[in-house]
């Protein structure tokens, strides 16, 4: 009897740890466009763990991820801003990354959209995006 007793205990605190280790590890699902595909390959390289990226662009645009955390936005050209409303929900968190932003050395915030300045070293650029990530997942 205390056998089983000990092994019903164990199995139930096995239960309870695993439980509590997958909620810890929850991954947060991004999108990504950028269709010059240099700030999704920094990103995806820089940030490999407890984060799941998925890459969009025009081409690739006919898939959207359903349930997604966040969506990162590269703009490039005044085109890509007919994509930027198409996929912009006020629910999500956005983080638009431009760059020639004069007047803007600290990423501002204007409900949900977050602006990142891309005219800055590597470094500053992954240090700005690291800040905003675990602004977001609070």
């Amino acid at each position: 009897m205390n056998i089983y007793l000990f092994f019903n205990s164990y199995n139930l605190i096995e239960n309870i740890f695993f439980e509590r280790l997958n909620y810890s590890v929850q991954v947060m699902k991004i999108l990504i466009y950028d269709n010059q595909l240099a700030y999704y390959e920094l990103i995806k390289t820089s940030f490999p763990e407890g984060y799941e990226f998925i890459l969009l662009n025009s081409k690739k645009n006919e898939f959207i991820e359903k349930e997604h955390d966040m969506l990162m936005f590269f703009l490039y050209d005044e085109i890509e801003l007919l994509e930027f409303m198409k996929l912009y929900n006020e629910d999500t968190p956005v983080v638009l990354g431009l760059q020639n932003m004069e007047n803007l050395d600290e990423m501002k915030i204007e409900g949900n959209i977050y602006f990142l300045h891309l005219d800055k070293l590597k470094a500053e650029i992954i240090e700005e995006i690291n800040s905003l990530f675990k602004k977001i997942k609070r």
